[in-house]
């Protein structure tokens, strides 16, 4: 049964610190800023939500200083960035004063993301029943489009995939979130505590790549308090963010630069 979203707002996360290899070739404070092809990166994915009409309402969490106002005109709120992402969504949710049904999370960094890629995400989100959705993509579906583009892939009983760019969440889910991590920081420096929180079956499996995405889907429902779900995309540019300037060289040749 399709789940209501009919008020969705996009929380574009363009705030926090340069990654230091980033920061070594690049002049700019944030990577919402670097140009791209003409564009800044983070147009690139305003351009994309004006395609998009399911998203009415746009909050961008970056400092208010840092914003051209040519950006500024094409956001409805602005927010200041927390320490922290589970911060800076936090920041951007409390913009929106309730009045949504879902908060979509975008980080600024994906130049490629298209309309009908939201849409799609969107849709396969409707259709699964749960509280908090968060996107993956399958290896060969990257690889088609962007070879050897590096990511950091998690082999599991269904396949080999990467993290989306994209997650969606009903606004009370952010709460449990924060309370999970916090659990989960606890547990980082103690194997057993971190086995009891995510169940040593979990970790075993995962280990020798046979944990299926249902089951990851289950323990992590049980852990947040909600049902969550694993969307994966048929959209390789949902899989391409820009953290490290092997990407940033990458997504200048795929624009046509050459310097």
């Amino acid at each position: 049964m399709e789940q209501p979203l009919e008020r969705v707002t996009a929380v574009v996360l363009a705030g926090g610190h340069l990654e230091e290899r980033l920061a070594q070739v690049v002049a700019v404070k944030h990577k919402a800023w670097i140009p791209l092809g003409g564009r800044l990166m983070v147009e690139r994915v305003l351009d994309a939500l004006d395609g998009c009409p399911r998203v009415n309402h746009r909050v961008l969490v970056a400092n208010a200083a840092d914003v051209p106002d040519s950006v500024r005109r094409r956001v409805d709120a602005l927010a200041a960035p927390g320490e922290k992402l589970l911060d800076s969504l936090e920041s951007g949710v409390n913009a929106v004063q309730g009045k949504t049904d879902a908060i979509l999370a975008i980080p600024c960094d994906m130049p490629f993301l298209e309309p009908a890629s939201l849409d799609d995400f969107l849709d396969r989100c409707a259709r699964r029943p749960a509280e908090i959705w968060y996107s993956f993509v399958r290896r060969e579906v990257s690889e088609e489009r962007y070879p050897g583009l590096r990511h950091t892939w998690v082999q599991m009983k269904d396949g080999t995939f990467c993290g989306g760019g994209l997650m969606l969440f009903r606004p009370y889910m952010l709460a449990r979130a924060r309370a999970l991590m916090a659990r989960l920081a606890n547990a980082r420096k103690y194997p057993w505590k971190l086995a009891g929180l995510l169940g040593p079956k979990i970790i075993f499996k995962l280990i020798i790549k046979r944990l299926a995405i249902a089951e990851a889907e289950e323990r992590m429902s049980l852990l947040l308090g909600g049902a969550a779900a694993g969307v994966e995309s048929p959209c390789p540019d949902v899989g391409f963010n820009v953290d490290a300037p092997e990407e940033l060289l990458t997504a200048r040749v795929l624009v046509g630069e050459t310097a």
